[in-house]
């Protein structure tokens, strides 16, 4: 790989990364309640700002509410926020009312387990079912709210459910739609628990970055933040739903945020072709040879030839001779002047001057004859 292409890829990595970076972000419009989450539906704007305002101060932690059980946490505020198909269990729902029990202020947000809505005697139905995103509807309901009075309006998309409590509960009716009876078609429910409160919301999107950000949303949020002012706040992270929680993965932010998926394919890209082009084979090819041939047959046909030419009968023959000495050393390993018929067609060789073409042929057959015995 050149190192111009090399340049090439990491001058295309920064403009790509940079065009996407000041490109606009698309909103992901997913709860997830998280502290470190800056998009509609997280917590940072939301936990930044709330940790400002709390007069006895205000913090997010990961411990279990059976961790804050433990722990003898008292007088405190505690909020459980979890997205909305997430249901508590038996567990949690105890440990829920331990927490009140001792004299804190629990507030959950959400659904709850069947057993602490049995035991609340709240039953919570369906309202509407408008997705977060789709601004284009307009709908909106008025909620009164029992600390001041005052109807506000709110988007029907933060008031997917409601709650109606029965005639013996304990209970008190913090936010409920106007016009409506007071156990009947309510946000924010308060129930005596020991020697505290358990307040139920079904309206969790109240505490997320929009609602702060949100002019109209946010006056349902400061009310739903008050009852909670005159404790420590905690908020707890511990009940998220796995997939919200993987969120805090570095691999997770790389796959979020579209200039670092970009930056991330592209450099997956690079490393693929940096591997197509470094497994080419680098030395040169190398050719077939074909095996030599052997020319030995064409070098006597030409000896013969010339010698034929010549009329040189009686050279040729003693090459023939010296040739079938070769062969019956080689064969037998014996001397070749041990054999009469050999030695007999070496005599002619020597002696006679001239030979016709019918007697060198004669002698030649003789040594072939001889040769073939071996």
């Amino acid at each position: 790989m050149s190192k111009k292409f090399i340049a090439f890829i990491l001058v295309l990595l920064v403009v790509m990364f940079a065009v996407q970076y000041r490109m606009p972000k698309r909103f992901v419009w997913e709860e997830t309640y998280l502290h470190t989450d800056r998009q509609p539906f997280g917590c940072y704007v939301f936990d930044s700002l709330v940790s400002a305002a709390m007069p006895k101060g205000y913090t997010v932690t990961k411990q279990t509410l059976w961790q804050l059980n433990q722990d003898s946490l008292k007088d405190h505020a505690v909020i459980v926020s979890m997205p909305k198909h997430f249901w508590m269990d038996e567990e949690h729902a105890a440990q829920v009312l331990a927490l009140a029990a001792r004299g804190n202020r629990v507030l959950v947000c959400n659904s709850w387990s069947d057993e602490l809505a049995d035991t609340l005697r709240i039953s919570v139905l369906y309202n509407h079912d408008i997705p977060m995103g789709d601004f284009g509807n307009d709908e909106r309901v008025n909620v009164q709210w029992a600390t001041d009075g005052e109807a506000l309006p709110l988007k029907a998309q933060f008031e997917q459910r409601y709650m109606n409590c029965s005639d013996s509960a304990v209970y008190h009716p913090y936010c409920y739609e106007e016009g409506s009876h007071a156990n009947e078609h309510c946000l924010v429910v308060g129930c005596r628990v020991g020697q505290g409160e358990v307040l139920l919301c079904t309206a969790p999107m109240l505490l997320t970055n929009y609602a702060m950000l949100n002019d109209e949303t946010r006056r349902h949020a400061t009310r739903l933040l008050g009852l909670l002012k005159d404790r420590p706040v905690i908020r707890t992270e511990a009940l998220l739903t796995p997939k919200a929680s993987q969120q805090e993965s570095p691999f997770y932010l790389l796959l979020e945020r579209p200039p670092l998926r970009w930056a991330l394919n592209l450099t997956l890209l690079t490393v693929l072709l940096f591997v197509v082009f470094t497994a080419r084979r680098r030395q040169r090819v190398i050719p077939v040879v074909t095996a030599p041939e052997n020319h030995n047959m064409d070098f006597v046909r030409l000896i013969g030839t010339l010698y034929y030419q010549q009329n040189s009968n009686r050279d040729l023959l003693r090459m023939k001779v010296t040739y079938a000495a070769e062969e019956i050393r080689r064969r037998t390993g014996t001397d070749p002047d041990e054999n009469e018929a050999f030695m007999e067609v070496r005599r002619v060789a020597e002696r006679q001057e001239g030979l016709t073409e019918e007697e060198l042929k004669y002698w030649i057959d003789q040594l072939n004859e001889i040769i073939n015995k071996l």
